[in-house]
């Protein structure tokens, strides 16, 4: 539970007018940049359980990468994507 809640608070995200930012992991550290002009695809996932809870999982997919935010509210996903 300590090591979730660790990753959790390490967990970050920014869409600015350029670029998609996400950054996570609390042992592996990875930062990830994603030029907007290059996105080809978004995807926004909700299951049961999310959907209970009000949350959403945006994957955000360019040639030859892929980018998830960490857990988004519902209504912020659906506007992001």
């Amino acid at each position: 539970v300590f090591a979730a809640w660790l990753d959790v608070r390490h967990q970050g995200w920014i869409v600015t007018q350029r670029l998609v930012l996400v950054k996570e992991g609390y042992l592996r550290r990875t930062i990830t940049l994603l030029d907007r002009q290059k996105i080809q695809a978004t995807q926004w996932n909700q299951g049961p359980l999310l959907r209970r809870l009000g949350l959403a999982r945006l994957t955000v997919r360019a040639a030859g990468s892929r980018v998830q935010l960490p857990l988004l509210g519902a209504e912020q996903a659906a506007a992001l994507q």
